[in-house]
């Protein structure tokens, strides 16, 4: 019992490093392009991303939830594979059909998410297509690897693809390059493109099947729970990535990028690195709660989960409103002062 307790702990410490890494390094991919761009630069970058993150919730019906709690209450390795099969092959197809739409809508949907019609961002909105399916590959190998509990490489593929985006962004900025949209695409593209092959070679790293099996797809009436299971979990991710894209689509359209990217400055400190440490939470809930045989447990499990929720969520609100200039100044620059006031009330929201 001793072993798989400090096997365990051992895994938490190490996916919690590679989620919380992986913000650090968004965080400086945000001063990058500030430091290269300004407020402008980064309205732009959010609102792609934004995009991006739009459209990879959809493909992967929720993100990485469906396929962890499938893979979780699975044991034998044969049903995991058969799971896998199904949810890729679902994915899969998902995937290919938004980045196609998004391929041929791109003049409208440039027109609409960021209030232009200027060849050079309709080309971008192209190469985020690439990006985006990309970022869909880079999920699936993800959940896959949270699912078994592979913590290493989900925390090195997580780690990978935001480290490369921030060299990208940081030598476009020491050598003051002209502020290229396109370069922007290209660079969402190595990030999710890195984080896509160390996820994918940490899956085929996984354990083997004993005997050379045949492995199909998961019985229908599985494979209906899990597509229920799955929609559900879509529409409550979709909702509220929605929703922020929309608010930043008027912003853009009122106010203009420069304006975008103040409200993003405050939006990012906010909202968008309380969403990754829940993340970073559940990375270790919801296997655990799965895994849990008695009510008793899973109640244990639940509220140990919202204590340490509520404590240092509170605790990290409060310290981004004593230091709420400096903190800007910080991961941004001077011209981003005016975010200060939009963090206050963010802050509010946030608790």
């Amino acid at each position: 019992m001793h072993k798989p307790s400090a096997y365990f702990k051992n895994g938490i410490l190490v996916s919690t490093a590679g989620v919380f890494g992986s913000a650090f390094l968004w965080l400086l991919s945000f001063k990058a392009v500030a430091f290269w761009m300004g407020p402008e630069g980064v309205g732009l970058f959010s609102q792609l991303r934004q995009m991006a993150q739009a459209a990879t919730i959809g493909a992967t019906f929720g993100g990485t939830n469906s396929v962890v709690q499938g893979l979780a209450e699975r044991k034998d390795e044969a049903a995991r594979r058969q799971f896998r099969a199904t949810a890729a092959r679902l994915v899969g197809l998902s995937g290919l059909a938004v980045v196609l739409v998004i391929a041929v809508a791109a003049p409208m949907l440039t027109q609409f998410f960021l209030a232009s019609s200027a060849p050079a961002l309709v080309a971008t909105v192209r190469w985020i297509a690439l990006a985006i399916l990309l970022n869909v590959g880079g999920t699936y190998a993800l959940a896959v690897l949270n699912g078994y509990r592979s913590y290493p490489y989900l925390a090195t593929a997580q780690v990978a693809g935001p480290a490369a985006l921030v060299m990208l962004l940081a030598g476009a900025g020491w050598w003051h390059m002209p502020p290229d949209p396109q370069l922007l695409s290209a660079a969402f593209v190595l990030c999710f493109g890195v984080t896509c092959l160390v996820g994918v070679f940490g899956v085929s790293r996984l354990p083997k099947l004993a005997a050379v099996l045949r492995v199909g797809a998961l019985p229908k009436a599985q494979s209906r729970a899990f597509v229920r299971f799955a929609f559900s979990n879509l529409v409550a991710a979709l909702s509220t990535t929605v929703t922020l894209l929309l608010i930043r689509s008027w912003i853009i359209e009122a106010k203009g990028l420069a304006f975008a990217g103040l409200f993003d400055a405050g939006w990012t400190l906010t909202f968008n690195y309380t969403t990754l440490f829940l993340t970073a939470c559940s990375a270790i809930y919801l296997p655990r709660l799965t895994a849990a045989a008695s009510p008793e447990d899973r109640r244990a499990c639940m509220l140990k989960t919202a204590y340490l929720v509520l404590g240092v969520g509170t605790l990290a609100c409060h310290a981004m409103v004593l230091f709420k200039e400096p903190l800007i100044s910080l991961l941004y620059s001077p011209q981003f002062h005016a975010s200060v006031e939009v963090l206050v009330v963010l802050v509010i929201a946030v608790l």
